[in-house]
């Protein structure tokens, strides 16, 4: 087993002296004026870091003595192990009764089993291949195909959807020149139908909006209610007074010929007509005016014209 070694490490100083004579007076007690040593005891002193050693690789009894001369000077020092390589305990190894086969060359050889633990791997005895290393690289061979193979499917699948691509634009190019050519105007109906659409929403909002803008308000809708009423009180009045003229047009044409109450006036008796009026009173306008035109026709169809009954002006002439 080889030998310990150390390095004596100057790790600071307590000296009154100026430093480049405390270096001087270290090189003198040591006996050693060599530039390698002063420029490691400047080093040292200058900077008191207790990262540079001035000796290394000695043994531990050098490093003390050392290390007792320069406490004379007040300079401290420690002493560390020196990093060195040391020999590997070599691996003990046993025969197992288990069988190895190579999977290169299919050698067949006993298995090793490493005593001290440490990781082994397994080689062939004849061809020296490792059986891990192999298997490791066959997998990893197997894995670069299957990708390869992968890789070159997709670029043939891409080199056929572009190909389809440029012949299916031929075509459609071609069938576009013979449209042209033939004057065929191209309508596109997609197109045609989203401008339909948009010109149909447009009108639904239009028309939504004009009908909102001129929708009634209550305040109108109201007054058009009273123009209503008012205008039905009148049309009652009118037809009122349509009736009782004619009443007394025919009253006026019995007296003058003579008749007595039951006189006929356009083929009616006044007192008839007189219950007719009460009874139209009581009627809505419509169905009375509708009833009078009926009337009215019934006569003219069944009273001859030289027996029609003069007109109030005619009487007063």
């Amino acid at each position: 087993m080889a030998e310990k070694l150390y390095d004596l490490v100057v790790i600071g100083h307590t000296s009154d002296k100026p430093l480049d004579a405390l270096i001087k007076a270290i090189l003198a007690l040591l006996g050693d004026n060599s530039p390698k040593l002063e420029f490691k005891l400047s080093d040292a002193l200058l900077f008191n870091n207790g990262m540079a050693s001035i000796k290394e690789s000695i043994t531990l009894e050098q490093a003390q003595a050392i290390k007792d001369k320069l406490k004379t000077l007040q300079v401290q020092c420690e002493i560390r192990p020196t990093l060195q390589l040391v020999d590997k305990e070599p691996d003990v190894v046993e025969v197992s009764k288990e069988v190895y086969t190579c999977p290169a060359c299919g050698h067949q050889q006993p298995k090793m089993r490493n005593i001290t633990g440490s990781s082994q791997l397994e080689a062939c005895e004849q061809c020296g291949i490792v059986g891990e290393r192999f298997e490791y690289n066959k997998k990893r061979q197997e894995v670069l195909q299957r990708e390869k193979a992968k890789l070159e499917n997709e670029r043939a699948r891409q080199l056929r959807d572009t190909l389809e691509r440029a012949k299916l634009d031929e075509e459609e190019n071609l069938r576009q020149d013979a449209k042209r050519k033939l004057g065929i105007a191209q309508t596109n109906d997609k197109t045609i139908a989203i401008k339909i659409a948009a010109a149909i929403a447009v009108l639904a909002v239009g028309l939504g909006g004009i009908y909102y803008a001129f929708q009634p308000s209550e305040e109108e809708i109201a007054a058009q209610a009273a123009e209503a009423e008012k205008a039905k009180a009148e049309a009652k009045a009118k037809l009122a007074k349509t009736m009782s003229q004619v009443i007394t047009q025919a009253q006026e044409f019995a007296n003058g010929n003579g008749a007595s109450d039951q006189t006929l006036v356009a083929g009616h008796p006044v007192e008839e007509m007189k219950d007719e009026s009460t009874l139209a009173e009581t009627q809505k306008p419509e169905e009375r005016e509708a009833k009078l035109v009926t009337a009215l026709k019934k006569d003219n169809e069944t009273t001859p014209a030289e027996e029609k009954p003069k007109s109030a002006e005619e009487l007063a002439k």
